[in-house]
């Protein structure tokens, strides 16, 4: 596990509709080895690490 419950970070996943956007990590899924991302109180998802990159403010 490389980002931690709370980091920021930012989809960098160019076919993704929502590349570029900055969310939080809320939870690690290990068994699908994914990150839950929250990026507004109504949008969150699973993401791999490799679509992830970590940002600092």
């Amino acid at each position: 596990m490389i980002f931690e419950r709370g980091e920021l970070v930012e989809l960098k996943n160019k076919k993704d509709p929502m590349a570029g956007f900055i969310g939080q990590v809320i939870h690690y899924q290990a068994d699908i080895k994914k990150y839950l991302v929250q990026f507004s109180r109504d949008q969150k998802g699973y993401f791999a690490e490799t679509e992830l990159e970590s940002k600092k403010v």
